[in-house]
């Protein structure tokens, strides 16, 4: 019988779930001044600018917002 092994660590998670209800209500608000909506590098790069994580990928970013629709 196949079993799946378990991970020594969960990995190197860089969103739980306080960051993405962050990164949630931030999508939310008004876009920044000269666009016309949130895209996820500018979610991204927000997002480490306030501090809620020290990097982020956008793609780590799109996976959590196509979580949420």
């Amino acid at each position: 019988m196949l079993e799946r092994r378990r991970r020594s660590s969960p990995g190197n998670l860089k969103i739980d779930g306080d960051v993405e209800a962050r990164v949630i209500a931030l999508a939310r608000t008004d876009a920044p001044e000269g666009h016309d909506h949130w895209t996820v590098r500018l979610l991204a790069d927000k997002a480490v600018e306030l501090g809620y994580v020290e990097s982020v990928c956008p793609a780590t970013i799109a996976n959590h917002l196509k979580k949420t629709r």
